[in-house]
């Protein structure tokens, strides 16, 4: 049944009565919806009554899950993929007392009990004891056995209050519980939108019918059901499975408070190890606020009243990982706050940068007519009133203003403000004209308003609870650990109780009950713990007759794939060898970012057709536990079962979509084994551009850089997570791997387009994509991607390049400098030194050209090493003095260094002058190789590095004053050869002095012992010629205790310049590599 709603405009009506009664709040929403909520108090009842008259609760669990909240087409039987009596095993659990071959759990991935330590903190402890006394009665549709009704009706209390004391006992120190706790209606309207949004109707169901999750709540109390129409049944795509409904548990309220049910949704599994009920992924206001959502029936107006509180709602949002900023960051971003607000207001606890906020509440009219809203922001920002977009002055921009005009009735409107801010300044005013007026004014903080809600836990009676708390009596404790111990609670719920407290099961293995009769097992009998009806009890004596029969494919991978997919629901989102996918009823509340111009797989979760085949091992794991995301654009999560409760599954994709030789692969291996050269890597990004190339870039989007066109999976990850033989079929043929809807066909009848590439050897150019693909994160640009942030590659492949930029964690005033060779540095002019060097890619200037500039960047390649802080050069009184930093206390000197400015060689070699207090430095960096050469015989083992050639200058009223240079730090120095050093035990990185600094080049411990003067041969002068080790102790270089860093520094001689100048001058070298 589906329902249409007409708006009143300025008429919220609430109704009566101290609860919010959100089922009134809705109106005909739960009812028109199935009666989700306001129908659950009444089939409990029925339950309860059904029960105690014998119903079978097997036959109960499957109505639970088949009970749908919108009209279900026919579709295909998930028996023909779980035969009905495995269900049956799995879901109560048989095999935890009649224990199977390990094989034969492993295929029916029973249920597993929850964790009961801590059970009675984070549950209402009268909630427990009377689950305890019938759990049925509790909550309907549960596979808990009545594990007291074999006693006396008239001691069960005392035995179930036992219990739940044990319990207790198990929980550690009382809780003192939460009586009321708060949200808003901002939260639950945000939580009804994530339950919806990210996959929890699909094992679920949707909680309200799909026009009405259309408006807002407040919308809906505004309006009137219209006539109920029929729903239309429509024939399902094939393949396409039932929904399998779990329905949401109608005594939430009375199971715990709002902070226990957000707990439990941040981790379920903590609690849940089964995993059939999976995290989310959510942030935890995510996570409050669908436990607003689900916990609605019990939620309270503030004070038991209808007075509104002052000011709007406001939620923070905030990136996750390296999402991207704008109003995006109000669907794909974590709530990361909440809070009232006066107005429309910036405050002090806000983010600097990249955050965005949605301001809620009601605006309150006195009079009818036409209103003008003004919106100035820096960043974005978009006003709705009454749930209708009134302005939008969106975009990444300075402080700029939008305006718009409303009609109004007099009363009570809903009003929404969004905003963003990205990066540098941020500022929002709003600002309105009434009618009549002519001067427009802030809006008063009088005529905004919010509904606070408080939350209470409810007693059985649906009242609020007057005490949730316990505290445990150590009598009634040890009783209850006795009856945990009798009543056999230990074989399910393992480590419990201590060790040797929990007797052996005494029933008899699944491979015992081969041939037994009805009526020889007491838990198949009428009346007894689980009250199973006689069709129910066939068919488990038929699995207990005949177990080999449950054994039967238990081995063969594709069927135990099918059976996994069936019983954890992964067929609801997820289309496998023509089975399973996304059910029509719930379509419309699969949705992704408009902007990904992907269609329906912008929407739904991806294929696991020959996903085995597709994914590398770690990565396949990883996926089906949640832990790898690569669509950012869809809004469905995927959930997190658990690692332990998936790493089957990942084997057996792989097993069933790998050949024999595949499956032995590592992860590496399935990667392919190329030797790549630098012709093939360019011929790959050649191919992988749109000039010339196959056109990838028009789809797939560069190491976080937006493709030109549709937003498919980034290049940046594919080498990463795919196998070569998979990558290599889907390019040839998309139709192969099940990718033909949207992928490209670049061969036409085995011919390539691409003549001029690998000889246009279709083979070759796949490989040559796959060598580009492997440089990751150092992958050079492909040509043609001229938009986002590639419009700002730094090209340094032909000719040097310098450019100015801010630098993470060096300074405001760093100079960059890309070199064709392929090294390339970074200088702080800011505190004359050599920062960074790096080999690969160059530099994105991104964050200094675009707009306002004034972010901070980094080098283009992950293989970049920082150089010493400090100077390079400073005077010093002895060789092993503290070394002088351009600011700090390490500086009691009071040092400066001012920039002279820069010179550019013809070799190529830049020029940095500058001074260090009253030296003149000119320091020239050019690339260089540096290596070793154990013999004449052994080949060179070089790498590109840089070279430092320093010349010092200084006035001759300095004589009397030591020059030194620093070349390196490190725990440990060894002799490669002559005047060249390698450090902390490694081959690389690699110093190599030019021949006088050799002879002058001293290796000495700062500050621990006093070293002999310049010359002087003493003890405190390490000689170069050792191999030195540090001693454990604390120094400048780290944060405590540590090894001891050794430094090697190089005496500068000081001489009388020739050019007349009457300067002193000095000059020495270095190389290094890494």
């Amino acid at each position: 049944m589906s329902q249409t709603h007409h708006l009143h405009r300025g008429t919220v009506a609430w109704g009566s009565g101290a609860l919010l009664a959100f089922g009134s709040l809705l109106g005909g929403v739960a009812a028109g919806a199935g009666g989700v909520q306001d129908g659950q108090a009444q089939q409990g009842e029925a339950q309860q009554g059904q029960v105690q008259q014998g119903q079978d609760p097997g036959a109960e669990v499957a109505e639970e899950r088949s009970r749908s909240t919108v009209p279900v087409a026919a579709s295909r039987n998930r028996s023909q993929l779980i035969p009905p009596v495995e269900s049956l095993l799995a879901d109560f659990d048989c095999l935890s007392c009649h224990a199977p071959e390990s094989s034969i759990r492993a295929k029916l991935d029973p249920a597993v009990p929850p964790v009961l330590d801590g059970v009675t903190l984070r549950t209402n402890p009268r909630w427990v004891t009377d689950f305890l006394l019938d759990p049925r009665a509790t909550r309907p549709g549960t596979t808990h056995p009545h594990q007291l009704i074999a006693i006396p009706e008239n001691a069960r209390d005392s035995v179930a209050l036992d219990l739940t004391h044990f319990l207790q006992s198990r929980s550690g120190p009382r809780k003192v519980r939460i009586p009321v706790e708060s949200s808003s209606i901002a939260a639950l309207e945000t939580g009804r939108k994530l339950f919806h949004e990210v996959g929890c109707a699909v094992c679920h169901g949707p909680q309200e019918s799909l026009d009405d999750l259309g408006y807002s709540l407040v919308d809906l109390t505004q309006m009137e059901p219209a006539t109920e129409s029929e729903a239309v049944d429509q024939p399902l795509p094939p393949g396409v499975l039932e929904p399998n409904y779990r329905r949401i548990p109608a005594d939430l309220a009375q199971k715990g408070g709002l902070s226990d049910l957000t707990r439990y949704l941040l981790d379920p599994v903590a609690q849940r190890p089964g995993g059939f009920c999976p995290s989310m992924s959510l942030h935890p206001v995510e996570a409050r606020s669908i436990a607003a959502y689900l916990l609605r029936e019990s939620a309270q107006r503030v004070d038991g009243s209808f007075e509104r509180r002052p000011g709007v709602w406001m939620q923070v949002f905030e990136p996750q990982k390296d999402g991207r900023v704008g109003f995006e960051l109000l669907r794909q971003g974590g709530v990361t706050g909440e809070r009232a607000s006066r107005g429309f207001e910036l405050d002090a606890d806000l983010p600097d940068d990249r955050f965005a906020l949605r301001f809620s509440g009601l605006i309150d009219l006195e009079t009818a007519g036409d209103y003008t809203f003004h919106v100035a922001s820096d960043d974005g920002s978009r006003l709705y009133i009454g749930g209708e977009l009134l302005l939008d002055n969106g975009g990444v921009h300075p402080v700029r203003e939008a305006s718009g005009s409303i009609t109004l009735e007099a009363g009570l409107h809903p009003i929404v403000l969004e905003y963003f801010e990205a990066e540098g300044g941020q500022a929002l005013k709003v600002e309105w004209v009434r009618p009549g007026a002519t001067e427009r004014e802030a809006i008063p903080a009088t005529a905004l308003s919010h509904w606070p809600l408080e939350y209470k836990v409810l007693s059985r009676d649906g009242l609020p609870a007057e005490d949730t708390s316990l505290v445990m009596d150590p009598v009634r404790a040890e009783r209850g650990r006795e009856a945990f111990s009798k009543l056999g609670c230990a074989t399910c719920h393992v480590g419990v109780l201590d060790s040797g407290e929990a007797p052996p099961s005494s029933a008899p293995s699944l491979a015992q009950l081969q041939g037994t009769r009805p009526g020889v097992l007491i838990c198949l009998r009428a009346g007894r713990r689980f009250n199973f009806e006689p069709d129910t009890v066939g068919l488990l004596l038929s699995a207990f007759v005949d177990p080999d029969s449950i054994a039967v494919d238990a081995a063969d991978p594709v069927r135990a794939v099918e059976r996994h997919m069936t019983r954890r629901n992964c067929y609801g989102c997820h289309r496998r060898d023509g089975v399973g996918g996304v059910h029509p009823s719930l379509m419309p509340l699969f949705t992704g970012n408009e902007d990904a111009e992907l269609g329906d797989q912008g929407r739904f979760p991806p294929t696991l057709t020959q996903v085995g085949r597709k994914l590398r091992p770690a990565v396949l794991l990883a996926a089906v536990s949640g832990i790898e995301k690569v669509r950012p654009y869809l809004h469905t999560r995927m959930p997190m079962m658990g690692v332990e409760n998936v790493e089957r599954l990942a084997e057996q994709l792989q097993a069933a979509d790998l050949s024999a030789a595949s499956l032995v692969q590592t992860n590496e291996e399935a990667g392919g084994d190329f030797n790549c050269s630098v012709t093939d890597k360019d011929a790959g990004r050649r191919l992988a551009g749109d000039r010339g190339g196959l056109g990838c870039v028009q789809c797939h989007g560069f190491l976080g850089t937006r493709s030109l066109g549709v937003q498919a999976v980034d290049m940046g990850v594919m080498h990463r997570r795919l196998r070569y033989e998979w990558f290599h079929d889907l390019l040839r043929d998309p139709s192969s791997v099940d990718m033909a809807s949207r992928m490209a066909t670049f061969w036409v009848d085995g011919e390539s387009p691409i003549q001029d590439i690998a000889g246009g050897d279709i083979d070759a150019q796949i490989q040559s994509l796959w060598c580009w693909l492997g440089e990751r994160r150092s992958m050079a640009p492909p040509p043609g991607l001229d938009t986002g942030p590639w419009a700002y590659e730094v090209d340094a492949s032909e000719s040097l390049r310098l450019v100015s930029v801010f630098m993470e964690g060096v300074s405001p005033s760093v100079l960059c400098v890309g070199t064709p060779t392929g090294v390339h540095f970074a200088f702080d002019v800011e505190n004359g030194r050599l920062a960074k060097a790096w080999r690969g890619r160059f530099l994105n200037a991104m964050g200094t050209w675009q707009g306002r500039a004034g972010a901070l960047e980094k080098p283009g390649s992950s293989d970049v090493v920082d150089l010493l802080p400090g100077f390079a050069i400073s005077p010093m009184d002895r060789l092993n003095g503290e070394w002088t930093e351009p600011r700090g206390e390490l500086n009691p000197a009071g040092l400066v260094t001012r920039s002279l400015g820069r010179t550019v060689g013809e070799d190529g070699s830049v020029t940095m002058r500058y001074t260090v207090g009253d030296l003149r430095v000119a320091e020239t960096i050019r690339p260089a190789m540096v290596g070793t050469q154990i013999s004449r015989q052994a080949a060179a083992d070089e790498h590109l590095g840089l070279e430092r050639s320093f010349e010092v200058r200084m006035p001759r009223s300095g004589v009397g004053q030591s020059i030194v240079a620093r070349v390196a730090v490190a725990r440990t120095f060894e002799r490669a050869g002559t005047g060249k050093w390698r450090v902390n035990g490694g081959d690389w990185p690699l110093y190599q002095l030019d021949a006088d600094s050799v002879r002058t080049a001293k290796l000495v411990e700062p500050q621990y012992e006093e070293a002999a003067a310049f010359g002087s041969g003493g003890a405190g002068r390490p000689s170069v010629d050792a191999r030195v080790r540090g001693v454990s102790r604390s120094d400048q270089h780290s944060d405590g205790p540590g090894p001891r860093m050794i430094e090697l520094r190089i005496p500068v001689l000081m001489a009388p310049a020739n050019d007349g100048s009457g300067d002193l001058v000095g000059t020495f070298s270095w190389s290094f590599a890494w």
